[in-house]
């Protein structure tokens, strides 16, 4: 298994890590950046980097022809072993802040020639509604949301379904 805090450049290791059995009752960042690597690279995007864990930087980094992508992924509970709400979903405040963060990083980095962002959440009832919330926004900014179900199978919106057809060869 990997180590949780580290970035990894695709060439470094294969897809081990991406294929382990970790379903449970929370779906951990490090399982919503795996799924939405799948995808990108199912769609066409040759992933660059990735992070696993708590480092900084971001978490997903892609190309497809001239474009770079650059995606922030946020889980469904904290995974810090030894903290008090370790395993324990997010609560209404924790998952507005994180939609908040991601979707900052992803218009930081719009601002870039050649260089879109995007956000990877997991597709829960909280992250939706907060989502919901400022979707015409995300629409305007053309920032694509990626949904990581509970299977870790991904569901683009309709931002994210135009983004990815966009740039596929």
């Amino acid at each position: 298994m990997l180590s949780p805090d580290t970035i990894h450049k695709k060439s470094e290791l294969g897809d081990e890590w991406m294929d382990a059995d970790e379903t449970g009752p929370i779906l951990w960042e490090h399982e919503v950046v795996a799924a939405t690597v799948r995808y990108l690279r199912d769609h066409g995007w040759h992933i660059e980097s990735y992070i696993v864990g708590r480092k900084h930087g971001p978490d997903i980094v892609a190309t497809c022809a001239s474009q770079r992508l650059i995606v922030e992924a946020k889980g469904e509970g904290s995974s810090q072993e030894g903290t008090p709400r370790y395993g324990l979903p997010f609560d209404g405040g924790q998952v507005r802040m994180h939609v908040a963060r991601a979707v900052y990083t992803a218009m930081s980095v719009i601002e870039r020639k050649n260089v879109e962002g995007a956000i990877a959440l997991p597709s829960t009832a909280l992250h939706r509604e907060y989502v919901k919330a400022i979707q015409s926004s995300l629409d305007l900014l053309k920032i694509p949301v990626f949904w990581v179900d509970r299977d870790r199978r991904v569901i683009a919106d309709r931002g994210a379904k135009r983004f990815v057809k966009k740039f596929q060869g």
